[in-house]
Parts: C-alpha cells; structure tokens; sequence
C-alpha cells in the first residue's frame, strides 16, 4: 500500500460513518453515526451534571437563608454560574438532538472568523446546492474552529444547526448569524415600559394618602404587635374597625387617638397603615413595578440595539474558495 492509500485510509477512519457511506446512506441521520451520538450523549450528561450543581447550590442556599443561618452572601453569586452554563448547554443540547436526528453529515469548505465575544462566525458552502450558509457558532467547545477547512455541517440553513471539525468528535451548535425572528425586544422594552409606568403612577398617587384620626379600642401588649383601632373611612364614610401597628406610648393599656394613613388608589385602596413606622403593601408593589420596569427597559432596549446593529451589520465571514460540489465530494 502506498503512501496515498495509508493517508486515505486514515482520513476515513476519522470521518463519520455517513460520511463514509455518502452513496449508500446518503440521506442518513447524522445521530446513526456512533461517534456522534456518543458525543452527543456526553454533551447531555455535562448539561444535566452544571445544572443539577447550580439547582443545589440554589436550594441550600434559600434553605439556610429561611433557617436565618446566613444572608447568602457569596453563595447567590456562586449558584448564578452553574445555573446559567446549565441551562446554555440544556438548549444547546436540545438544538442539535433535534437537527442530528433529522440532518445527515454534509462535509462543506468553511471559511472561520473569530470574534472578540462569542463564538466565530463561519461560512460554508453546502454542497447539495451550493449555497452559501452564514453561521454563528455557540462559545462552547468552539476551540476546534481555530483555522479554515472542510467541516461536517448538519442542519439547514433557516434553522442552523451542528457543525464538527473532520478528525474530531466535539459538537458545537450553530445558529443563524442573521435571524429574522419575531420582534421579541420590542416586546420585552413595551412590557418594561407598562411596569414602569404603572410604578411611577403609583408612587406619584401614594403622595395624596389622606390621614385619618384613630380610636384605640385595644392596644397591643408587646411593641410590634398590632393593636385595634376604629376610624372613620374618608371613601365611603363607613366607620371602621382594623388592626393597627400603634406606636409605643400605646404598648400599655392607655388607649387614645392615633393618627394613621389609607391607600387613595388601586386593589389596596382603603388599606391602613402607619406613615411613621411602616411601608403599606401598595408602595412594595410599586417599587417591584419600577424594578422590573427598569430591568425589561434595559433588556428590551440593549437587545434592541444589538438586533438593529446586526441587521445593517450582518454578520458573514469570506465564502469559501471552490466550488462546493468538487470540494464537498
């Protein structure tokens, strides 16, 4: 055997089986090819070992957070890793399961950009229709897109999907560099803005809380213990009775007046509490509106921008020489 056929040789056996058998199984599922679905396999034990890690770490630290052991501290930090790279991995997992099961091997000339952040861009050329595919490869074990050459792509081009370097057995997921999804930032910065907006509304109306006089009726026994009170309600000029958080002068059983404040808007409307020594629930409710209004403005906003960007910036790398016929053959 000469020198060519050892080389040839080699080549095959490092090649997946699909790609082996081209004429016989052209069409094959790439996941019938032992290596890939081995590696595959290993991809979803990874994502399942993160994951479970992060949920752990999550629960043990809510678990000594309610038993007062400790604020959480570092370990809020700590669990936010695994649970993110778990999750990542999880999708990722799913994605190229459902185009390997699906899409045969196709080996294609690639050209590979790197980029600062993320994984790189890769551009192949298919070789059923000599199409040209723009690909933006997931940062995960893209390592082994380090120069350009051949690679097994599996997927299509609307939905991305697997791509392997030849002599390989790491996966890595790839996905459309230019998608024309649905319009989900506008969504999430209009959601933000609502919350927002609500959150502003309320605080604005909690300046017109009225103040009204108070009867002790029963006063508390131990100082933060809620006494009764009897008032009469400025909305519907009903008299009311309600339990009350008096201040310390009425901790002994001395009753006399007490000046408190009602909820002038919204489902709390009519709600009593003590301006001095107590937030009502409507203004927690209002600063849980204007976080999340400030958070999903953020996302919709900086996300947004970035959909915009890549649009007039699409992302593509140099085509590959050749023609994909001759070079995917």
């Amino acid at each position: 055997m000469g020198e060519q056929d050892r080389a040839e040789a080699g080549a095959e056996k490092t090649a997946p089986a699909v790609g082996r058998t081209a004429v016989a199984a052209q069409d094959a599922p790439a996941v019938r090819d032992t290596a890939t679905a081995q590696q595959l396999a290993a991809y979803q034990r990874r994502a399942t070992r993160t994951l479970a890690a992060g949920t752990i770490i999550l629960w043990l630290t809510v678990v000594l957070k309610v038993a007062g052991v400790f604020d959480g501290g570092g370990y809020w930090v700590a669990c936010a890793g695994p649970l993110t790279s778990g999750v990542l991995l999880t999708l990722n997992a799913h994605h190229m399961r459902r185009a390997l099961r699906v899409h045969p091997w196709s080996r294609c000339p690639a050209y590979v950009r790197p980029r600062r952040f993320g994984g790189p861009v890769v551009t192949l050329r298919t070789p059923d229709s000599d199409q040209l595919v723009h690909l933006r490869c997931t940062l995960v074990d893209s390592r082994t897109l380090a120069s350009d050459g051949p690679l097994w792509w599996s997927g299509t081009p609307e939905r991305g999907g697997v791509v392997r370097v030849p002599g390989t057995t790491a996966l890595v997921r790839a996905r459309p560099a230019q998608r024309s999804g649905r319009p989900v930032f506008r969504w999430v910065l209009l959601l933000g803005l609502i919350a927002g907006g609500l959150g502003i509304a309320g605080s604005a109306a909690s300046e017109d809380n009225p103040l009204v006089e108070l009867s002790v009726v029963h006063a508390s026994t131990f100082p933060e213990e809620p006494c009764k009170v009897r008032f009469k309600d400025p909305f519907t000029g009903d008299h009311r009775t309600s339990a009350f958080l008096c201040s310390e002068g009425h901790v002994e059983q001395n009753p006399t007046a007490e000046w408190g404040a009602l909820v002038s808007y919204g489902p709390f409307k009519g709600a009593l509490y003590n301006p001095y020594l107590e937030y009502p629930t409507a203004s927690d409710v209002d600063d849980s509106f204007l976080l999340a209004g400030g958070l999903f403005t953020f996302v919709g906003s900086v996300g947004g921008t970035h959909t915009l960007y890549r649009r007039r910036n699409p992302l593509t790398a140099t085509p590959p020489p050749g023609n994909g016929q001759t070079a995917c053959g």
